[in-house]
């Protein structure tokens, strides 16, 4: 038969086992939630940039968009680009070409899947748009906006 020290110990052990069970499931949901946090990142990275380059060229016909590998400056056909790491630029396609050949540049594709993977894509954009809006009410709660 346990003494009281012993079934005192046992119970500590138990105890110890399961807080590193729930520790490890945690560990385990943790590494999902980043997981899916860093594709809807993404997602929402690209569908954004594509907006905001859209948008910036205003149906401008022949340009294209940059991003800059490195800071530094580059002189196409007599003209100067300027731009600095990881910067989006607008740029002639042209332009876009020689910068992506020489390195100085990657030329920036825009979203383009399949169309069977749209509703995939849209409901992962839901759900992004429904963690953003829960996070934006946490820092100002509705009642502070409509000023109640």
């Amino acid at each position: 038969m346990a003494t009281l020290k012993q079934q005192r110990q046992q119970a500590e052990q138990a105890r110890a086992a399961e807080v590193d069970r729930d520790r490890q499931q945690a560990q385990q949901r943790l590494q999902v939630e980043v997981e899916q946090a860093g594709r809807r990142f993404g997602l929402a990275q690209q569908v954004l940039l594509d907006r905001a380059v859209e948008r910036a060229a205003g149906g401008l016909d022949g340009l294209a968009a940059v991003v800059w590998s490195r800071d530094g400056t580059a002189n196409v056909n007599g003209r100067h680009f300027e731009g600095t790491r990881g910067q989006l630029a607008l740029v002639p396609a042209g332009v876009a070409e020689v910068l992506d050949d020489a390195d100085t540049a990657t030329v920036r594709e825009p979203l383009q899947l399949p169309s069977w993977q749209h509703p995939a894509a849209a409901r992962e954009l839901r759900e992004a748009a429904l963690e953003l809006q829960a996070a934006a009410d946490d820092l100002d709660p509705p009642a502070q906006q409509q000023g109640v």
